[in-house]
């Protein structure tokens, strides 16, 4: 196991209240900027390293809900 799949594990299992005061302590203090390496479903068979693959678009459309429900979203249009 990764040490990011070990984290995105941690992470999941910290309940959201626990995330979310942690949040509040430090609001107005930093930015969050969410990237993703590459975002796709794996075809089998996948000749190169797994972690490649930042996150399934299954979990991705998951990922930005989460996201929209809980962040102020920006984008860098202009």
């Amino acid at each position: 196991m990764t040490k990011r799949h070990m984290l995105g594990h941690l992470l999941g299992i910290v309940p959201f209240e626990t995330v979310r005061a942690m949040r509040l302590l430090h609001r107005g203090r930093h930015l969050t900027i969410l990237t993703y390496h590459r975002v796709m479903d794996r075809p089998e068979p996948f000749p190169f390293d797994e972690d490649l693959i930042s996150a399934s678009t299954a979990q991705f459309r998951s990922h930005l809900d989460f996201v929209k429900k809980h962040f102020d979203v920006i984008n860098f249009r202009i």
